[in-house]
């Protein structure tokens, strides 16, 4: 349907989901530890990789997608394990030798003195740590299987990925874009190959109830959703109960509420925006009817009281009829400059409706928009 979306998730994971700039969303177990005292005349450069999307690993190195404020920091000592559960990390950086990566990916670590260490990169609860020694005056360039984040879990390779719940929707399929991040398998047309998410991350049925793995269920079980870090919602997942959101049990938007107190993060598109602004009425306000008219509601911030919900108030997220945006703009300014030159679709207002190019993030095309957000608090 809205192939944009798979993209934008992409971005959510990657560049939007981020603390500030002076601190790391994801710094566990590097206060633990105890960085070298001395100030030495050594460096180490690199560049930050999405999962399975360095230049090596495509077949067209140009479509590489890099990282954007990934902590990268030294320490004498391996970092303790991330929890793979929903927890609240407070953004701080690391006392350690430390640095951001750019919106090319790239960082500099400098002044480092002679001897062993732990790199460790992280961001959005992906993390790859490894040993390393240095000597005095070396300049240390790591390759891309050091600075691509991982795709599997394997603690003991220095490789952590975030607990991951996918439910199922009737659009936008975000397996593929796991599958086209390692996180599992996808075929040559592109479409992710099912059962090859086993092990990595989890799927609940977002059509109909299907015993303990439908998304009902897990919606209706905290303690459920709190042993995932992440919970994806495609197009549509709204749709879980047979109905939008307004027909759902109670206690289900009070589990989404705790979920995200917690710690949890939640990734929606298009339809199942209904998830945000139904439940964080106050912190999500859709432009009703999108651009061009259509189902788009809003949920006035009346509708949560502190305690209760008036789903009476509910509104929807129903993009009807979708449209196409011929000069959309970046409005964020690190998104702009980390989008800017990248190589990806550029929509049908070009010859090829599959043309690949350069994207220009103050002048591109969106494909099939659907719901449009006015602002968040």
């Amino acid at each position: 349907m809205k192939r944009l979306y798979l993209f934008v998730v992409i971005c959510l994971f990657f560049v939007s989901c981020t603390c500030a700039s002076t601190a790391s969303e994801d710094p566990s177990g590097a206060d633990n530890v105890t960085p070298s005292s001395e100030t030495g005349t050594a460096s180490i450069t690199g560049t930050v990789w999405m999962p399975a999307n360095n230049p090596t690993a495509l077949s067209n190195p140009s479509h590489a997608i890099p990282v954007f404020n990934a902590l990268v920091y030294i320490s004498s000592t391996q970092p303790a394990l991330l929890e793979r559960g929903v927890s609240c990390t407070e953004c701080v950086l690391p006392s350690q030798n430390h640095a951001l990566s750019n919106h090319d990916g790239t960082f500099s670590l400098n002044g480092i003195a002679d001897g062993d260490y732990w790199i460790t990169i992280t961001k959005a609860g992906f993390r790859r740590s490894f040993e390393i020694t240095i000597a005095d005056d070396e300049r240390i360039e790591l390759d891309e299987t050091q600075t691509t984040l991982p795709s599997l879990h394997d603690p003991e390779q220095g490789a952590e990925i975030p607990s991951i719940a996918l439910l199922t929707g009737n659009y936008d399929q975000l397996e593929d874009m796991l599958g086209k991040m390692g996180l599992g398998q996808f075929d040559v047309n592109g479409e992710f190959i099912w059962g090859s998410e086993q092990g990595i991350f989890d799927v609940y049925d977002g059509y109909v109830s299907n015993g303990n793995s439908s998304a009902e269920n897990l919606l209706m079980d905290i303690e459920l959703m709190s042993q995932y870090q992440v919970i994806l919602f495609p197009c549509s997942a709204g749709r879980i109960f047979g109905a939008s959101l307004a027909v759902y049990p109670p206690i289900v938007w009070q589990n989404i509420r705790d979920y995200i107190s917690r710690g949890g993060k939640m990734f929606v598109t298009d339809w199942s925006g209904e998830y945000v602004d139904n439940i964080f009425p106050a912190q999500m306000t859709f432009v009703d009817g999108g651009m061009f008219g259509g189902g788009v509601i809003d949920t006035p911030a009346s509708a949560w009281d502190g305690t209760t919900w008036n789903a009476n108030q509910f509104g929807t997220a129903d993009g009807a009829p979708s449209y196409d945006v011929h000069y959309a703009y970046a409005m964020d300014d690190n998104l702009r400059a980390w989008l800017t030159g990248q190589e990806g679709p550029l929509g049908s207002i070009n010859i090829f409706e599959n043309a690949i190019g350069s994207i220009n993030a103050e002048d591109f095309f969106i494909n099939h928009a659907g719901t449009q957000i006015q602002s968040t608090q």
